[in-house]
């Protein structure tokens, strides 16, 4: 059979008329590269703002130099060097993310809320050269050597700001994300800055006739759906408005026009229940979940509104595959590759199937990514040569789909224990893994049930006669997860039901209804912090 015949994606081919749709453009600049040409363009113009507070871009670029200088005189900070951020969400946290990368080095984004183990257990993984933080987090970070600098004392007031001389290299690491993990640990990816700037560099372009004022920044920034909106409006000239929680979106579209977000499709939902809707909002990024036909049609409502499927896991920058929604009708798929990136989809033998056949979705390109921090044997599991080219190597992701006959992929879901709750991405094997060390716990799984107000988290553990209840293996895991990680209900058991292969039987702890109903099941979690 040949290529044309394949599941085998060029977005040059199937998107752009044959022509990559960036060469037109200047050569690949980096994050910091284009933030200092706008800067410059439009230096009184509002950069970013937040809880009544604004910088202009000026204002934004020296503060950046200045935190830039301070890091590469007081800590040699340069080309490979980390420096990890545990900071709420404000312009403190954007200025150290640019500061960071203008001084050559690569941020490692923590959440503040992770409990103080997780933290502990990345801050010791990656091994940073400075911890930039605030002093209601120092807590989290008892007992760690690393230094650490507090934005409440900052050492580098009046530091000078003029920008170090050399720009980021595109080979230079720019962040590790660290994201949740089979085994109990998390890993953290590495990113590239020519790996980001790919992604940028086609925001600029697909987004070159979009009419919009303001990007909503409400994303945690240690999840990659972030990246275009901390990124990419500093590259057009737009205002961040930086959102210290995703649930104040609603709050400001009363008051904005010609709003940019970018969220997950259950956040766009609720949205579209506020008195407002969306008719404030220009364009609509949707991404890390799955997007249902009742959405596109509630979406279709709004004639005016851009709309992108935006696919792509954290190993490929963001966004490695993307489809236009508005006026596409109601079936929902994830579209094409975007500039410079492949898809194959190939059978269990990475071989490419024929079109309409099904198969795991692999991603090559510039936004393929380095792999994963000291994880040599997982990076070489996912991150493979190119079978089919000389393009350099693909990411296995885990995922499967299939290229319809006019070019778009269809996504079916995972083949493996990973899924998306709420827009975040989660191990089910971790949860597992952490209930198992539980004194009362003698083996667990975790699931994923599918109800109409919302998929929820669900474990099941086996106590076999132990005293336990759903609220204290909620208060355990809390102690090792982030909130979203905790399941929402438990099934305690004396034992887990296995199947024929002697696995333990998923289906009938997470799918079968009639097993569910007999089931002992507990709420805890999210719903009652």
């Amino acid at each position: 059979m040949n290529r044309d015949a394949m599941g085998c994606l060029n977005p040059t081919e199937a998107s752009a008329g044959k022509r990559n749709p960036l060469a037109e453009r200047p050569g690949p600049r980096s994050v910091c590269e284009l933030f200092e040409q706008q800067a410059r363009r439009t230096p009184n113009a509002t950069a970013i703002t937040c809880e009544g507070r604004s910088l202009s871009y000026s204002q934004l670029d020296e503060k950046v130099n200045q935190l830039a200088r301070f890091l590469r005189d007081r800590y040699d900070v340069h080309e490979e060097s980390r420096v990890a951020l545990l900071l709420n969400r404000s312009e403190r946290m954007l200025i150290s993310l640019l500061g960071v990368l203008r001084a050559g080095g690569a941020y490692v984004p923590i959440s503040p809320e992770y409990p103080a183990n997780r933290t502990a257990a990345i801050v010791q993984d990656v091994e940073p050269v400075v911890i930039l933080t605030e002093d209601r987090h120092v807590a989290l970070l008892k007992g760690l050597r690393t230094d650490r600098l507090s934005w409440d004392s900052p050492a580098w007031d009046g530091w000078r700001t003029t920008p170090p001389d050399r720009l980021p290299d595109l080979s230079d690491l720019a962040y590790v994300m660290y994201t949740s993990g089979s085994t109990g640990r998390p890993k953290g990816v590495m990113v590239e800055h020519g790996n980001l700037s790919n992604f940028i560099e086609w925001c600029l372009y697909e987004y070159r006739y979009s009419t919009f004022s303001i990007v909503y920044a409400g994303t945690p920034y240690g999840f990659d759906l972030s990246n275009i909106e901390l990124f990419f409006p500093l590259a057009v000239g737009s205002t961040i408005r930086m959102l210290p929680s995703a649930n104040m979106m609603g709050l400001w579209l009363r008051r904005d026009r010609n709003v940019l977000i970018n969220t997950v499709p259950s956040l766009a939902q609720q949205l579209l229940r506020s008195p407002d809707g969306l008719r404030n909002v220009s364009v609509l990024n949707l991404g890390g979940e799955a997007v249902s036909p009742s959405l596109a049609r509630a979406l279709a409502q709004y004639p005016g509104l851009e709309v992108r499927n935006m696919y792509g896991p954290t190993e490929t920058v963001s966004t490695a595959i993307n489809y236009r929604m508005d006026g596409a009708g109601p079936e929902v798929l994830i579209g094409t590759p975007i500039a410079n990136t492949v898809a194959y989809i190939v059978d269990t033998q990475g071989r490419q199937v024929p079109i309409g056949e099904k198969g795991e979705i692999w991603i090559g390109g510039r936004g393929v990514t380095r792999g994963y921090w000291r994880r040599p044997e997982l990076t070489n599991e996912r991150f493979v040569p190119d079978p089919f080219s000389a393009r350099g190597r693909v990411y296995r992701t885990g995922d499967i789909g299939a290229v319809l006959p006019g070019g778009n992929i269809r996504y079916y879901g995972r083949n493996d224990n990973q899924v998306k709750i709420r827009g975040f991405r989660v191990e089910l094997d971790e949860i597992a893994s952490h209930l198992e060390r539980h004194p009362a716990v003698e083996s667990a799984a975790a699931g994923v049930r599918r109800a109409q107000s919302g998929d929820c988290l669900v474990a099941a553990v086996a106590a076999a006669g132990n005293r336990v209840d759903a609220t204290s293996l909620a208060a355990f895991l809390r102690e090792y997860l982030p909130p979203y990680m905790v399941p929402d209900e438990f099934v305690i058991m004396d034992s887990l039901p296995v199947a024929l292969t002697g696995k333990i039987d998923r289906q009938s702890l997470f799918e079968d209804a009639s097993f569910e109903a007999e089931a002992v099941v507990a709420i805890a979690g999210r719903r009652n912090q």
